[in-house]
């Protein structure tokens, strides 16, 4: 069911509508006989489905009131918290786990329905996964961990330098430069029916060494 819920008519990457994956929670809980007889029960229940689904991040705010006393004003704010729990946790089951049991009505609800708390599991993992920020996050790493080694690169060449080691030295410029002429070769390829601006524009970040941040922000930006 939790797979269902992202991935099914095209919900990876996030790239649908709002309205799209409101409609597609909708539709899943009627298919779902097991989703139905939660329904039924709870109607409130699509509610808290659909904020959790959405993937928006928001304040997390814990909820204590009971399951039988929650309506569609609670369903929202602790749909609301499923995502900041996950946004705080490296494993997504942890993430769900705080999420039970910061709001009392998660836990008793996964009480009542055991196969539940396995479902929202998976849709966690395909929210982190296709969510703007979860991807966000990746991306800015890897930038980071890309400019950081070049800078240290950098900084060796030039200790190689002061210290004489030119044989240390020589070979340091030339893997900079090896790395850098590959970029700016991969940079001229892709860039070359776009015109002589384009790819100079792109070279440039190569040349400075912004080119991982560039391209985290073109990737988080989409």
């Amino acid at each position: 069911l939790g797979v269902d819920m992202v991935w099914d008519g095209g919900q990876l990457g996030g790239q649908e509508s709002r309205k799209d994956r409101e409609k597609h929670m909708e539709e899943v809980c009627k298919e779902s006989a097991a989703l139905r007889e939660v329904v039924k029960k709870y109607p409130w229940f699509v509610t808290m489905l659909k904020r959790a689904r959405l993937g928006e991040l928001s304040r997390n705010k814990a909820m204590k009131v009971k399951l039988e006393c929650v309506e569609e004003k609670e369903a929202r704010v602790i749909g609301n918290n499923l995502i900041p729990c996950l946004k705080s946790r490296k494993v997504i089951a942890a993430g769900v786990d705080q999420w039970k049991l910061q709001n009392r009505a998660v836990g008793e609800l996964f009480e009542e329905f055991p196969w539940m708390e396995g479902m929202f599991v998976e849709l966690g993992k395909g929210v982190v996964k296709s969510a703007p920020w979860g991807l966000m996050f990746r991306v800015c790493f890897g930038a980071l961990t890309s400019m950081v080694d070049l800078v240290t690169d950098v900084y060796v060449t030039v200790k190689f330098l002061n210290a004489g080691q030119m044989g240390y030295f020589k070979a340091s410029v030339a893997s900079l430069g090896v790395s850098i002429g590959l970029q700016l070769f991969i940079v001229f390829l892709q860039n070359r029916n776009l015109g002589l601006g384009r790819v100079l524009k792109e070279a440039f970040p190569v040349l400075i060494g912004f080119k991982p941040a560039v391209d985290a922000y073109n990737i988080a930006k989409g």
